[in-house]
C-alpha cells in the first residue's frame, strides 16, 4: 500500500504512513478524489478540443482527409513496391575466351532473388497443382528461373570493347504458374576481360588451286605450313565452280583454344574469301568464238571435205564450189549431257554431175548443204577457244541426184552426204532438237531464203 500524500510504501493494513504520518485511508480518499477531478478536467479539455474542431472550415476537413488518404495510399505503394522484383539489380555479366573469339554469359542471381523475395511470390492454383505438390520441391522462384532469360544480339567471336545489346526474355506462360511482380530494362554491355594474345594469319601457308572446266570447276587446298593441319580448314563450295564465283574457306573455330594454348596466339581471321580464276569454260555463245579458232576449224572442214571428194565422189562428179554459210551453236538444256556444246559449221556445196551415152546426156550442177560438227569447245580467261579439230562428225543423211538416163541396169545417179536445202538441214539439226537444246545461229543472209 502506498501513501497518497508522499508516495511511500507501507505494509498492508497500516493506518498511518511510516514516512510522513499521514493517515493512510484519508490519503487514499484524497488521492482518488484528485484523480476523479483530473479525469473530469481531461474530459472537459477533450470537449473543448472537439468544439474547436467543429468550428474549423470545410477546407480544413478536406485537407485533413487528403492527408489521411495520402498516408494510406503511400503506405500501400510502399507495401507493393516491396514486392516488385527489380531484375536488373540481380544481373551480372561474365566474359570468357580470347580477344576476338570470346563469348559472354548473363548471370542472374537467383539465390539472391530467393532470399529477398522467396516469401513474397507464390504459386497460382495451376502452379500449385503443377509444381507445389511435385516431388521436385520446386519453389515459385525456381519456376521463374526456368522462364526468365537474357538474350544478346550476338555472342560469338567477341572482342574487348565491343558493345552488345541485351534484352530480357520472359516466357508469357510464367504468369500462369506464379503470382509475381517484376521490373526490368533492356540495355547494353561493353565486353571486357577477354584474354588478349598475339595473332597470326592462318591462311598464309594455305595453297588454293582451281582446276577443271566451268561450270564444273573444282577447288583443292593444301596446308604447306608446320603449325596447322589440312583438316583445320573447310570450304563452303569445292565443285560446280565458274570463274568469278566466290568461295569461303573457314578455319575450325573449335581449334582456336588448342592453338592459343600451344603457341600463345590466335588466328587474326577465321574466314577468307577466294575468287575462282583460271578455269576454262564451255563455249555458250557464238560471240565467244575468236577469229583465229574459227578459221582453224574452217580450214579443217575444208580438208575433211576435200578428202571426202577424193575418196567417195565418182569421176562423173566435179566440185564446183564450197561456200561457207555460217555457224550454229547448240547447248544442251540438261547439265548431265555427255557433250556441253555442239558447233556446226555449215557449207553450201555446188557439184557438177554429168553423163553422156547412147541413151542421152546429162550435165547439171546440184546444190547440197553439208556441215562439220565440233563438240565440247572451251574458252580460257584470255578468250582463246580450245577445240580438238580432229574430233568431228559430218552428215549421215544423203541427197540423191538422178539423171534419169539409163546406164547399165539402172539410171545414172549420184549420192552426196548432206541435205537438199538449208531448211532441211536446219530442221534436222535444230528444230527436231528444240526439246533438249537451246540454239544460236549466224548464217550469211545470202544463203537464207
Amino acid at each position: 500500500m502506498y501513501c497518497g500524500k508522499c508516495g511511500a510504501e507501507n505494509e498492508d493494513g497500516a493506518k498511518f504512513c511510516r514516512q510522513c504520518g499521514q493517515p493512510l485511508q484519508a490519503s487514499m480518499v484524497n488521492s482518488a478524489s484528485q484523480n476523479a477531478i483530473s479525469g473530469e478536467e481531461a474530459k472537459q479539455k477533450m470537449n473543448q478540443i472537439l468544439v474547436k474542431l467543429k468550428a474549423l472550415p470545410k477546407i480544413a476537413w478536406i485537407i485533413c482527409g487528403c492527408l489521411l488518404l495520402g498516408t494510406i495510399v503511400f503506405g500501400s505503394i510502399v507495401s507493393k513496391a516491396a514486392k516488385v522484383i527489380k531484375l536488373d539489380k540481380y544481373l551480372t555479366f561474365e566474359a570468357s575466351g580470347y580477344d576476338g573469339y570470346g563469348s559472354v554469359s548473363a548471370v542472374i542471381d537467383w539465390d539472391g532473388i530467393q532470399r529477398d523475395y522467396g516469401k513474397k511470390v507464390e504459386f497460382t492454383a495451376l502452379g500449385s497443382a503443377e509444381y507445389g505438390k511435385s516431388l521436385s520441391g520446386k519453389t515459385p522462384v525456381d519456376v521463374m528461373e526456368s522462364r526468365i532469360h537474357v538474350r544478346f544480339d550476338r555472342n560469338t567471336d567477341l572482342a574487348n570493347g565491343e558493345e552488345l545489346t541485351y534484352t530480357w526474355d520472359i516466357d508469357d506462360s510464367l504468369g500462369t504458374f506464379v503470382i509475381y511482380q517484376e521490373k526490368h530494362k533492356d540495355g547494353t554491355y561493353t565486353v571486357t576481360g577477354l584474354t588478349e594474345l598475339d595473332t597470326f594469319d592462318a591462311f598464309s601457308d594455305l595453297e588454293v588451286e582451281f582446276s577443271g572446266i566451268a561450270p564444273d570447276g573444282k577447288l583443292y587446298f593444301k596446308y604447306d605450313g608446320v603449325e596447322l593441319q589440312d583438316y583445320d580448314f573447310s570450304c563452303n563450295k569445292s565443285s560446280g565452280l565458274s570463274n568469278g564465283d566466290k568461295v569461303v574457306i573457314t578455319f575450325d573455330k573449335s581449334k582456336v583454344k588448342k592453338y592459343a594454348e600451344k603457341y600463345g596466339k590466335v588466328p587474326e581471321a577465321l574466314e577468307k574469301e577466294y575468287t575462282v580464276t583460271g578455269l576454262i569454260s564451255y563455249v555458250n555463245q557464238l560471240s565467244e568464238l575468236d577469229a583465229e579458232s574459227l578459221e582453224l576449224m574452217k580450214a579443217q572442214a575444208e580438208d575433211v571435205f576435200a578428202a571426202y571428194v577424193a575418196k567417195d565422189w565418182a569421176s562423173s562428179s566435179e566440185l564446183v564450189s564450197l561456200d561457207y554459210v555460217g555457224e550454229c551453236l547448240l547447248i544442251p538444256k540438261s547439265t548431265y549431257a555427255m557433250s556441253r556444246n555442239y558447233l556446226y559449221l555449215v557449207y553450201k556445196v555446188s557439184a557438177r554431175n554429168f553423163i553422156s551415152n547412147e541413151n542421152g546426156s546429162f550435165d547439171q550442177i546440184s546444190e547440197i548443204y553439208w556441215f562439220i560438227d565440233y563438240s565440247n569447245l572451251t574458252v580460257d580467261e584470255e578468250g582463246k577457244v580450245n577445240v580438238d579439230v580432229t574430233s568431228y562428225s559430218t552428215p549421215n543423211a544423203k541427197v540423191k541426184v538422178d539423171s534419169h538416163i539409163r546406164s547399165g541396169w539402172d539410171t545414172a545417179c549420184w549420192y552426196y552426204h548432206g541435205y537438199v536445202s538449208l531448211d532441211e538441214l536446219y530442221k534436222a539439226l535444230v528444230t527436231s532438237n528444240l526439246d533438249e537444246y537451246t540454239h544460236e545461229e549466224n548464217f550469211n543472209e545470202t544463203f537464207v531464203q
